[in-house]
């Protein structure tokens, strides 16, 4: 076995080890990895006990036992049998593997994998992912809301945060060959990507206590634009160092590894840049912040119950995106959030006095006393710092970072008295917690209002999730005089929490720009006053008239994935089992609306029961189906227990809706799904198609203009009284009750009308077909099996099908009233022989059929002695054996010559009297 050492940037020397795993050498099977020299198994070796690229002294900030960081190889072979290293390979946008390597005790960092030589991106912490079409992905995610303790602690971790959520790129090339290579020839760099900034909070404070919740690093303004904690499209970090070069998109190569460079290369390999999933990246391209924005003007740290005596302090870090842009520190600051109120201090250092005429901080004077000092540090930023600040330069007053980024160390250290502490009416709400503080601080401080002059609040929700809890539900019914707007810079919205014991919750509020609300499942809530605002319900919501005429309940759109009661007019959307537009694989078929009022547009994956007795207007009503869903199940189901007009009405496949008797349902549109009329269907003010099936179990009538085209199934019910339509030119109808009324609009427009007669419908005396007044159907499916008279069938049926798998004697009329279109003589599917005699005499040709004859499996056609079968089409489908004792003649056909098929046709005293071309 051949080992071998190599040094890294940041401490972590590398020993190749020749063997393998066939585990990992069998996930790259397929991969277009070329013939590459194969290096083995590898072990990086950790030696430097401050490795989190933070100023930490005493080894805390070591990495720990089980963490991971991920090797990547993300090349392909350029020219594999080129000399130099850096011509063999090119950087694409490609991701080939991705292993992970585990810390041991020791600090030696070891994976299964067996690696092949090639350019490798490092990312710390692995996310897991197989190189499959299932690979999973991974924002570079840091979270908004960070903690100073570990869960269930109580005290303060200093390098907690870091912890959670620093993260480190890196590059390496690995050569197999590179015999004898120093530490500059194959170098590793991990480089964190984010600033670690540290924070040291004081109460200076002579007398009085203070307890610190949490400190947040904002900015200034609340517009979007101002969010200058975003993260720009490239990755801003530090250039890796080493003498390697890569090659580039099929460039030439460039000297140096910039890791910022090949990290934004890695970042767009995507499975649509190859068409092939083994090109799936196993990290996303998005937010460095736990928002689902790209930009964040609030990142806090939370802190355990500390409570500053005088003259006392706590520390932590934060952990922030990389801030490069020139001034943009400036226009930061720091907001300490305690149980009396809030601290705000610029991130300029200083002393500063509080006026209160301007209600602002500014800067103290000589002979003023401070409430607010600002202390800010950097390391490295001076080549002669004093030693005793161990290389930290103090920045001078007002005087703010010019960046703050990894490895700039900077020490934000902020003293306060409690002057300095104030009541905020304005505040940021990244959390719950926060907009309890928030509203918590009127009750601590009793700045309540009055009625005469009430109390403004205004949260401006910046971060997901936010709840409205009972606790700050409380107080605003407690002091009612307290009057809180939410809004926000960016979409957002506030939930209503499943805890809270009333239903106005969404009434003692006002919503303000960009918001929506959220109603928590478990919740129950009414609405019963204007409200403009978009709502997501996962809960009970009841929206619902109040003595006060209500201009709008929301020209927003409504979300409901639990129950909803509409009770009043509704002008919203209203998209009923769907959490958000974008979600509609996520359907949720048991949500549930109740309409008892006019309302907007409903688009519909669930349940909706339309009541009430007076008459409801739906502007449209959309019924869907997510057929292409991996659930088809998850249809749109609506109940119609009121006279209803939808103006515009919409079913998909599969989806159902369904008149009650009694009710009334006048519409246009179309249908693709089940509709089912026990009432009275009226077609008004256009067209109404239908693609799917509708059955009329009452009444069908199209007035005042309007339409109904047929071009699918409908079936007229036994207990339907009249089917009144307009074209059912490609479509069929099957009739269940031959006494119902079936009109259709034009003659010549009839298309396929079925009946079916068997054993329990057909009006059977004596075993014969029995005509009805009305009766008008030009395709007949007999099921009454033995001996059936058929001699008073109608010239009308155009079509007649002997749907039956049991021996039976049919007998036909005589004269034009035998002739048919097509003929299907037994059942499909039948398992047993059995034996359908065909009688109608031998006059006009005897039972006459003019272009269909199909004869199915196990079944005989029997042509009996003293009757004629007379067949005028081209062909035959006969799958059973048809049997002459009479007469059976072609016009068209001739004898088959095929002898396994002229078998079928067997003689038993008759005779086939088959088509013979006259010879000229």
């Amino acid at each position: 076995m051949k080992t071998k050492h190599i040094l890294a940037a940041l401490a972590l020397p590398m020993v190749f080890v020749a063997c393998s795993d066939e585990q990992y050498e069998s996930s790259r099977v397929n991969n277009p990895l070329g013939d590459r020299p194969v290096i083995g198994n590898v072990t990086f070796v950790d030696g430097n006990a401050n490795t989190r690229a933070i100023d930490a002294t005493d080894g805390s900030s070591k990495y720990t036992e089980g963490e991971q960081f991920g090797l990547a190889l993300m090349d392909e072979v350029y020219d594999i049998d080129a000399s130099a290293f850096t011509d063999r390979y090119t950087l694409k946008n490609a991701v080939w593997t991705n292993y992970p390597f585990t810390r041991d005790a020791n600090g030696n960092w070891t994976s299964p994998a067996s690696l092949v030589e090639g350019n490798y991106f490092t990312y710390m912490p692995f996310k897991n992912g197989k190189v499959t079409a299932a690979r999973d992905g991974m924002k570079w995610v840091i979270d908004a809301e960070q903690k100073a303790y570990a869960e269930g602690s109580k005290e303060v971790t200093k390098y907690q945060a870091v912890k959670d959520n620093q993260i480190f790129f890196g590059y390496v090339p690995m050569e197999a060959d590179a015999t004898g290579a120093t530490a500059t020839e194959l170098d590793m760099n991990l480089v964190a990507a984010h600033a670690t900034p540290a924070f040291k909070i004081t109460n200076m404070d002579a007398s009085k206590s203070v307890e610190i919740r949490k400190i947040s690093l904002e900015n200034t303004t609340t517009a979007s634009g101002d969010a200058i904690l975003a993260l720009a499209g490239e990755l801003d970090v530090e250039n890796g160092i080493s003498s390697k070069e890569f090659k580039l998109n099929d460039e030439t190569a460039t000297a140096g590894s910039n890791i910022a460079a090949v990290f934004n290369v890695y970042n767009n390999a995507t499975a649509t840049e190859k068409e092939d999933a083994f090109h799936n990246n196993p990290l996303y391209t998005g937010s460095f912040l736990s928002s689902t924005a790209d930009a964040a003007n609030k990142i806090s740290l939370r802190f355990p119950d500390v409570t500053l005596a005088s003259n006392k302090s706590t520390a932590a870090y934060m952990v922030v995106p990389a801030i490069t842009t020139a001034n943009a520190c400036e226009k930061l600051q720091v907001v300490i959030y305690t149980n009396k109120g809030t601290v705000t201090a610029p991130l300029k250092a200083g002393k500063y006095k509080w006026n209160f005429s301007r209600d602002a901080f500014e800067t103290a004077g000589t002979t003023d006393t401070p409430v607010l000092t600002v202390a800010l540090a950097q390391k490295g930023i001076d080549t002669t710092p004093e030693a005793a600040n161990q290389g930290y330069k103090e920045l001078a007053a007002d005087e703010s970072f010019a960046s703050m980024k990894a490895n700039d160390f900077s020490s934000i250290a902020i003293s306060f008295t409690e002057e300095a502490i104030v009541v905020p009416t304005e505040m940021k709400i990244a959390t719950t917690a926060d907009l309890d503080d928030f509203l918590g601080y009127r009750e601590v401080s009793q700045q309540v209002g009055t009625e005469a002059s009430p109390v403004g609040l205004t949260g401006i929700i910046t971060g997901d999730g936010v709840e409205l809890s009972k606790d700050a539900y409380d107080i605003l019914k407690k002091y009612p005089y307290v009057k809180l707007t939410v809004k926000a810079a960016n979409a957002k919205s506030l939930t209503i929490s499943k805890n809270i014991t009333g239903t106005d919750a969404l009434e003692v509020l006002t919503f303000g720009d960009n918001t929506s609300a959220i109603i928590s499942e478990g919740a129950t809530q009414v609405v019963s006053k204007d409200f403009n605002k978009g709502i997501l319900n996962k809960g009970v919501l009841t929206i619902k008239d109040s003595e006060a005429p209500i201009a709008a309940i929301t020209t927003d759109e409504i979300y409901n994935v639990g129950t909803l009661n509409i009770a009043t007019a509704l002008t919203a959307t209203v998209h009923n089992g769907v959490p958000a537009t974008a979600a509609y694989e996520n359907a949720v078929s048991t949500a549930q609306m109740n309409i008892n009022a006019t309302v907007g547009t409903v688009d519909n994956y669930a349940s909706v029961k339309v009541s009430g007795d007076a008459a409801i207007t739906i502007t449209a009503l959309n019924n869907k189906a997510l057929a292409k869903s991996e659930n088809p199940d998850k249809v749109g189901s609506v109940e119609v227990d009121a006279n209803v007009t939808v103006t515009s009405l919409v079913t998909e496949a599969k989806s159902t809706l369904t008149v009650n008797a009694g009710k009334s349902f006048i519409t246009k549109g179309t249908n693709a799904g089940i509709i089912t009329n026990n009432g009275q269907i009226e077609i008004a003010g256009g067209e109404f198609k239908n693609t799917g099936t509708v059955t009329n179990n009452y009444g069908i009538v199209c007035q005042s203009g309007g339409t109904f085209v047929n071009v699918a199934g409908m079936t007229v019910g036994e207990n339907a009284i009249y089917t009144y339509i307009s074209d059912n030119e490609d479509g069929e109808i099957v009739i269940e009750k031959r006494d119902a009324e079936l009109r259709i609009g034009t003659e010549d427009k009839a298309g396929i009308i079925t009946y079916v007669a068997d054993d329990e419908q057909g009006d059977w005396s004596n075993n014969k077909f029995k005509v009805l007044s009305g009766d008008k159907f030009n395709k007949l499916i007999i099921q009454k099996s033995g001996t059936v008279d058929l001699s008073a069938v109608a010239a009308a049926t155009t079509s007649i099908v002997l749907d039956v798998d049991a021996t039976s004697t049919y007998s036909f009329p005589t004269g034009t009233g035998r002739q048919f279109t097509s003929m299907t003589v037994g059942k499909e599917g039948a398992t047993s022989p059995y034996v359908i005699q065909i009688k109608g005499g031998t006059s006009a040709d005897g039972v006459v059929v003019t272009e269909s004859l199909t004869v199915n499996e196990k079944a005989t056609m029997h042509i009996t002695t003293g009757n004629q079968f007379t067949f005028k089409g081209v062909s035959i489908t006969n799958n059973g054996t048809i049997l002459v004792g009479g007469i059976f003649t072609t016009t068209v056909m001739e004898k088959p010559a095929d002898a396994a098929e002229a078998a079928k046709y067997k003689e038993a005293g008759g005779s086939f009297k088959w088509y013979t071309p006259s010879i000229n």
